[in-house]
């Protein structure tokens, strides 16, 4: 897991009518901006320029199928005002940063 905390909606979760979540949420607990996030796995780091809070983690080599890729999406990482929380060495517009 990307972080500790409790599991929220998860994949495929009907938490509006005719609308299929589709990820799994992890409510810390912690204080907002304390909350330590790391790669599920030594990974590539994207961070596309309109995207404030958000940011794509692509694992190369799945560590069970080495032949599949493995694409990771990370988001809602903002405080209720639309501060994004992304670390600074990140900054929008960031593109395949190895991540570990």
């Amino acid at each position: 897991m990307p972080t500790r905390g409790l599991i929220g909606f998860i994949w495929k979760d009907l938490f509006r009518p005719w609308n299929i979540h589709k990820g799994v949420d992890i409510f810390s607990g912690t204080e907002v901006g304390k909350t330590p996030v790391y790669a599920s796995y030594d990974s590539y780091l994207t961070r596309i320029a309109d995207w404030k809070s958000a940011v794509i983690i692509r694992i190369p080599a799945h560590p069970l199928k080495p032949d599949r890729q493995t694409w990771t999406y990370y988001a809602h990482m903002a405080e209720e005002t639309g501060h994004y929380l992304v670390a600074v060495n990140f900054p929008p517009g960031t593109s395949e940063v190895l991540f570990r």
